[in-house]
């Protein structure tokens, strides 16, 4: 309802995608840096399935698996991000007060079913 005070993602990605390969670039190294330190709220993904020739590779080296299950909780806080600032971007766009409040409790309902995880802990520094 405030977007001069919300997410700038949603207000400025349409623009950024028309803007100069500088501006884009800086938007892409600021955006992934933010997944990235998002994805540290992420638990740890679980091990590929047996039958998975990533398997084989992980149990040769372990730090093969590290990189997988970082790169995986990378790919979540971008589906997270994208998911979010699509939500929001609608909810402030429609003329509906209701329509927008329920374009975000969806959107909010989904992402903490989609992510809910008992081992979710904030990353100690």
């Amino acid at each position: 309802d405030a977007p001069a005070t919300g997410c700038m993602i949603p207000a400025l990605a349409a623009e950024i995608a028309r803007a100069p390969h500088e501006t884009r670039a800086a938007f892409t190294a600021a955006l992934t840096e933010y997944a990235r330190s998002l994805s540290a709220y992420f638990p740890v993904a679980s091990v590929p399935n047996a039958g998975d020739a990533q398997t084989a590779d992980a149990a040769q080296s372990p730090n093969a698996h590290d990189a997988e299950a970082q790169a995986r909780r990378a790919d979540d806080a971008l589906v997270l991000l994208s998911g979010m600032a699509g939500a929001l971007l609608l909810a402030r766009a429609v003329d509906d007060p209701e329509v927008s409040h329920r374009i975000l409790k969806a959107a909010r309902t989904f992402y903490l079913q989609a992510f809910d995880q008992p081992t979710l802990h904030p990353p100690t520094e």
